[in-house]
């Protein structure tokens, strides 16, 4: 893989950013049980719906990617915080003023 801008990683998954905004997995797919093989990267992986992200973080079962616009994605399972996106990437609202 080539023209990587960075690198993160967490409980057996990793993402990459690229150069061009998109984002990439490698590992346990992001929110699901680790017993669970079928959802695992061995090739790299392009993270559908996600563009002109400039970083990402990985918790244990969950993501979040920024833009270079300030908009901020998440996927995978939160637990009782109600950010339970599973596999698709959505953009969080945050309540206003």
């Amino acid at each position: 893989m080539t023209d990587v801008a960075a690198i993160e990683t967490a409980s057996y998954k990793t993402l990459i950013v690229k150069t061009d905004g998109t984002v990439w997995r490698l590992g346990m797919e992001i929110g699901v049980n680790p017993e669970l093989p079928e959802g695992n990267a061995y090739e790299p992986e392009q993270i559908g719906g996600l563009t002109d992200v400039v970083s990402v973080a990985l918790g244990q079962n969950h993501a979040i990617a920024a833009t270079a616009t300030g908009e901020i994605w998440t996927w995978g399972f939160v637990g009782d915080f109600g950010l339970n996106h599973k596999y698709e990437p959505v953009l969080l609202t945050l309540p206003q003023k």
